[in-house]
């Protein structure tokens, strides 16, 4: 009896297991695909909410950043107007800038405003419009990503994909409300782009990869006249096609889809950005030239001869390398260092100052765990099970049959996680030897397996594609900490596929072991379930911390117009002639043109090389004569400085610096912390730290740039006035006091005698805040060194000294301060008033290699 029982539960055991599995495969069959695309609803819903949480900071009229300004400007421009002009001459004053390499993404903002979006909400402005478009936008963009991704895994991979760029914390702050740049936009190109192409490489006949050819390849001009990163995309297409020649995939078919897709963008980019329906000189760019080499390569594939002792596509690779390198090193087009440029940070002085421009660590701050989580490693593994199955060999017998027949796909894997490892190290340029390294041996390993196995059926383009997105992209972005970005759709695909991939092995596992295993192994058949369980636990709680990080991370993204700044520019705005030219650091002059709507001289595009000049001879300038000379030079009006320049000092005054980097400084800052009795009045004593930033004698003491540091001033203050300042110095474990040769309190210069023993320089004090109602009025410090203390930006905005060329035109109430530890300071606007004898000089207009 008890045998029947139990043979009547293996039955129902056995159904329930058919039943659970016709469920799971039938749930992706055409008849049920309408699952995912309801799926996709709530995907939507969260990805908006977590986008949108800023909108009460932005109060329908702000953008987050400055940039978006730019963009706003000139559709505003196009909306109002009709068209850009020629040239904009509220940038780069005197001489301008062109506007054409410019217009495509305002154009588009322009017109979908005044075509769609305004008549369907006519109430919704134009700024607001531009506040709502990436939230919008990426939705939109969404189902192309979905239909991108389903064409290559299925519906299953694309849901879960889409959900995951939803809420990768790296792709929420610019695509998120108020954000209004140009990469939402350019996500939704390169997303359609993609699809097509995909299709193009799927299509059954020539007439349909031509069609889809050319579709991707409008989709992609599109992308690349809207954004600079158009090169992931380029490049993970060009570098797929030659590899699929080289692994004998591509048939005249696909050929001609991609010569139609490389054909069309190359003739768009270069009417775009050169006004010629082919450039030369984008040929030597990488991303450009691997496109052509895959045309060259697909033609010599196709009409080379055989040879005897080289398969006809390496022979193709072969002679196309040849023609290509050969002229590029012999002219110095390519070389060693222009390719480590490719995978480098920017070396001009001017991105060093910039945060997004640095390279990113994989650990640590801003690195890439920051940003990605455990999407980092789904990514990382979801592409290292992308190239097993690239190498897979469909196999019958044990586990140990099945190692040893896939032996070549477990080196290439293992090989790969080696990379892996050596990029959480090191810097680009120090692991460019192991990316070459890499795709050679990687190229060598398939080729042994081919000869074994003869590998790579038409379906298995998906995991080579893929895998070279994933592999470039994370090269690539691995350049900038802004181009992490970037990395969010491919670690969406890799993420994807790797959670697919486990749960469907897990899977079919179980349901393997439910069938075939009887008595106690039936508890061991278990095991499966208990970790695909386990597993989606897990997926589950990665989903939700990035979630909640997105959220957290766009709730509190507002903008700096709002306040100070915005009162600011409403004074230049209605106070200031409208030939007015403004001038300040770079970092506000689209907020000055867009809002202020004034002429600038330097802004954040930085597409001229003005930052030197103007670091050196305005801000960090000494002479009154060359200040002068280099703003009129700029037809500049007013200039303006804010409280903001002093975090940003060690910025302006490197690029201001000449090959010695004679201006390069820091202004350190110091709190009150001790107060008591003296026989002659009472001693303050300040702390902090500052680092040296010159090396300073005094007596037979040399003090060294950044090794010896000022650790603390004091001085008696006697009557109301600071009497016997000291300096108090750290160098190699031994403590130093000297005199101090100015104090700056209460609007007021105290100069004290020089003698033998006084370091030069001013310490300006403040008074330090620890709310609205509570301060002191000497609670903290500024200590301008002999570098710092008699430039222009220290008289004219931490002096508040009277100048007959600069008159004060505008200055808010916000004292000079330090307020629960941050700076504070108001912003001044100064009209100039230029003698007789200063005349506009050309050499302040010239190129600077330091930005």
């Amino acid at each position: 009896m008890a045998e029947v029982e139990k043979a009547a539960q293996n039955d129902v055991q056995a159904v329930l297991s058919r039943r659970a599995s016709e469920l799971w495969h039938g749930i992706s069959s055409n008849k049920a695909n309408w699952i995912y695309w309801l799926g996709l609803i709530p995907v939507f819903i969260l990805s908006w909410y977590v986008r949108t949480r800023n909108l009460p900071l932005l109060a329908g009229k702000y953008l987050v950043e400055l940039d978006s300004y730019f963009f706003f400007r000139y559709a505003r421009t196009i909306y109002e107007t009709g068209a850009l002009p020629a040239i904009d001459m509220f940038r780069y004053s005197p001489l301008g800038f062109p506007t054409s390499s410019f217009r495509f993404f305002p154009e588009t903002m322009a017109f979908f405003y005044e075509h769609i979006v305004h008549p369907i909400f006519p109430s919704l402005t134009q700024i607001q419009w531009h506040i709502y478009y990436p939230p919008a936008i990426t939705l939109v963009s969404f189902v192309f990503f979905f239909l991108f991704i389903k064409e290559l895994f299925g519906h299953r991979t694309a849901l879960i994909s889409t959900a995951f760029l939803g809420v990768i914390p790296a792709y929420i702050q610019r695509t998120s409300a108020g954000f209004a740049d140009h990469e939402a936009m350019a996500a939704l190109w390169m997303f359609m782009g993609l699809w097509l192409f995909v299709r193009m490489w799927k299509a059954k006949d020539t007439k349909s990869a031509v069609i889809y050819g050319l579709l991707s390849g409008l989709f992609t001009g599109m992308l690349s006249m809207t954004w600079g990163g158009y090169r992931f995309m380029l490049m993970s297409i060009a570098a797929f096609f030659v590899a699929a020649i080289l692994f004998k995939q591509v048939d005249k078919k696909k050929a001609a889809g991609y010569f139609c897709w490389g054909a069309l963008f190359l003739a768009m980019l270069s009417n775009y950005y050169s006004k010629k329906l082919i450039d030369i000189n984008m040929f030597r760019a990488p991303d450009t030239g691997l496109i052509a080499f895959g045309f060259i390569a697909a033609a010599l594939y196709f009409y080379l001869p055989k040879i005897k002792y080289m398969s006809r596509q390496v022979f193709a690779i072969v002679i196309t390398a040849a023609i290509a390198m050969a002229p590029a090193i012999l002219f110095g087009v390519i070389s060693i260092d222009t390719i480590k440029t490719t995978f480098a940070p920017n070396p001009v002085r001017w991105a060093a100052t910039v945060a997004e421009s640095q390279q990113p660590s994989f650990f640590g701050g801003g690195s890439w765990l920051d940003q990605y989580g455990w999407l980092m490693w789904f990514a990382i593994f979801g592409a290292a099970f992308l190239l097993y199955r690239l190498y897979e060999i469909k196999t019958t017998g044990n586990y140990l049959e099945k190692v040893k027949q896939n032996k070549y796909g477990l080196a290439a894997t293992l090989l790969y996680l080696a990379f892996i490892y050596i990029f959480t190290k090191g810097r680009s340029n120090t692991y460019l030897w192991a990316i070459i390294i890499t795709f050679i041996l990687l190229a060598v390993l398939y080729f042994l397996a081919k000869k074994q196995h003869g590998l790579f059926s038409d379906e298995k383009y998906a995991f080579l594609l893929s895998f070279v997105f994933i592999f470039l992209t994370l090269i690539l972005a691995n350049v900038q900490i802004r181009l992490l970005f970037a990395f969010a759709p491919v670690a969406a695909l890799g993420s994807g596929f790797f959670v697919t991939t486990v749960l469907e092995t897990l899977w079919k596992t179980s349901i393997k072991q439910n069938n075939s295993e009887t008595g106690k192994a039936k508890y061991f058949a278990r095991a499966p379930k208990i970790a695909a369980l386990l597993f989606c636990a897990l997926v589950l709680f990665v989903f939700y911390t990035s979630a909640v990080k997105a959220e957290a991370q766009n709730h509190y993204v507002g903008s700096m117009v709002p306040g100070q700044w915005d009162a600011a520019m409403a004074f230049i705005r209605e106070q200031t002639p409208k030939d007015s030219v403004v001038t300040h650091w770079w970092d506000y002059g689209h907020m000055t043109a867009a809002v202020g709507e004034r002429a600038t001289v330097t802004d954040g595009g930085n597409v001229r090389s003005w930052n030197h000049a103007s670091g050196r001879y305005f801000l960090t300038g000494k002479d009154k004569t060359s200040t002068l000379e280099y703003l009129k030079s700029h037809n500049v009006t007013h200039i303006l400085i804010s409280d903001q320049e002093i975090p940003k000092y060690p910025a302006f005054s490197l690029i201001g610096s000449d090959e010695n980097f004679d201006r390069y400084s820091s202004i350190g800052i110091f709190a009150l912390q001790d107060v008591k009795e003296a026989r002659d009045g009472t001693m303050f004593l300040y702390g902090g730290g500052w680092s040296f930033d010159s090396n300073v004698a005094i007596g037979n003491l040399i003090l060294p740039a950044g090794q010896a540091s000022i650790t603390a001033f004091s001085y008696l203050k006697q009557n109301n006035t600071a009497q016997s300042p000291k300096i108090y110095v750290s160098h190699s474990g031994k403590q130093f006091q000297f005199d101090l040769s100015c104090i700056y309190r209460n609007g007021q210069r105290i100069s004290f005698p020089i003698t033998p023993n006084t370091m030069k320089g001013c310490l300006i004090l403040v008074p330090y805040f620890t709310d609205a109602a509570q301060g002191h009025e000497d609670g903290a410090a500024l200590w301008a060194s002999e570098k710092v203390w008699d430039t222009n930006f220290a008289r004219l905005y931490m002096y508040n000294e009277p100048d007959q060329n600069f008159r004060l035109a505008y200055a808010d109430q916000t004292p000079l301060a330090i307020y629960q530890g941050r700076i504070v300071g108001p912003i001044k606007i100064w009209e100039v008033n230029y003698p007789a004898n200063i005349k506009p000089d050309e050499k302040y207009l010239e190129y600077s290699p330091y930005g």
